[in-house]
């Protein structure tokens, strides 16, 4: 006799070999995920194998967790093999649990990720409410399979592609659900994302660009503000990181979140990502007075030839 003591079990997949840049931040996808599920009175419970690596087995997890009726697995390329492995596992328990797979790799692969029997459904980009639709589905006989958008799955020995989700709007209180992760241990626990989908520049490499096809939704700046303020009362928040591709692509609402940070009691330290032709002396030094105080910039090469191909940057920028 096992028990059950969770609808959904939400796993990010692990890189191949340790790497700390690979547990720098809870995944905020399934965070995201997780929270809608839980506001939909399902019991979800996550794991990142990231942390600690695949020491501790899915096994070990499921002795001590219990066993779920429904595991969702996150992957990109890189943790592909072992999200299948961990999808192999799940199905070798032998409780019928359904394997559901979303992220980069998936997404944009879903019918060489549906090959493998070990993997029930794929959800393709936005994962939220197609999650929670599937689950409805597989939970209480709700809703049509063949009409939930962004999901693709077998039927019949065929594998079926619906319709593809349009990217949602992202405002509203609508936050991940962190507190499932176990946040201590995260160098950088309080990542929060200002955008949804990708940057306009298409760049060729780029899964965002490959997925999202340059389309690209903002929060509102009062929004995200919210949530920094909740951050800061729940759990004690001092530094964060604005995970968004592309801070400063759209210069009026980057000034209109500056204002916001620049008028908090207490300052806030944080990070952000973006282009060096999106960024200038004035904008910068608004950006440091506002609690900024670490930028990513994607460079790429030192070779012109090669970002004239790939960026449309110049070295000149970079430097």
């Amino acid at each position: 006799m096992y028990i059950t003591c969770m609808d959904v079990l939400l796993i990010n997949a692990p890189v191949a070999r340790y790497s700390p840049h690979a547990g720098l931040s809870p995944p905020l996808g399934l965070a995201y995920v997780a929270s809608a599920l839980i506001m939909e009175g399902y019991e979800t419970r996550a794991i990142d194998f990231n942390l600690g690596g695949m020491r501790y087995t899915l096994e070990d997890r499921f002795a001590t967790l219990g066993y779920p009726r429904i595991v969702g697995i996150s992957a990109h390329t890189e943790t592909y093999p072992q999200a299948l492995s961990l999808a192999r596992r799940a199905k070798a328990a032998g409780r019928d649990i359904q394997v559901v797979m979303g992220g980069p790799h998936p997404s944009l692969l879903p019918e060489q990720v549906l090959q493998s029997e070990a993997v029930d459904f794929v959800v393709i980009g936005q994962g939220e409410k197609t999650m929670v639709e599937l689950v409805n589905y597989l939970e209480q006989g709700q809703g049509r399979i063949d009409e939930m958008r962004g999901l693709a799955y077998r039927a019949e020995g065929e594998i079926l592609m619906n319709e593809p989700r349009v990217l949602s709007d992202p405002g509203g209180s609508f936050y991940p659900a962190r507190e499932l992760f176990p946040l201590a241990f995260y160098p950088n626990p309080f990542s929060v994302l200002t955008a949804r989908g990708s940057c306009p520049f298409r760049c060729p490499f780029c899964a965002g660009s490959a997925l999202w096809h340059g389309l690209r939704r903002a929060r509102p700046p009062e929004d995200i503000l919210d949530e920094i303020s909740m951050l800061r009362q729940r759990h004690g928040a001092q530094t964060i990181f604005f995970s968004d591709d592309l801070f400063t692509l759209d210069r009026d609402w980057t000034y209109d979140l500056l204002h916001l940070l620049h008028g908090l009691d207490l300052p806030m330290a944080w990070g952000c990502a973006t282009r060096v032709d999106l960024v200038d002396d004035h904008l910068l030094s608004a950006m440091a007075q506002a609690g900024c105080r670490s930028i990513q910039y994607g460079v790429e090469s030192g070779s012109q030839k090669i970002l004239d191909s790939i960026k449309g940057i110049r070295k000149e920028q970079a430097l």
